[in-house]
């Protein structure tokens, strides 16, 4: 299933760029079975910049994350 985040346009390049591995949400997905997330840019953008495949996702309180 794929889902659509809507994240920042800074953050968006340290992920492209891979120097941002972790996206941290407080609220996790409903659904349990997410194989890729669409990533769209907040404004000054505005629109779809790419998508990327989940290996997992980890549902933990901050601190013992």
């Amino acid at each position: 299933m794929k889902v659509l985040l809507s994240i920042k346009p800074e953050y968006v390049s340290k992920i492209f760029s891979g120097e941002k591995k972790f996206e941290y949400r407080k609220a996790i997905f409903k659904r349990a079975d997410i194989s890729t997330v669409v990533i769209y840019a907040t404004q000054p953008v505005g629109k779809i910049v790419g998508e990327l495949h989940v290996d997992g996702i980890l549902e933990n309180r901050p601190q013992k994350l």
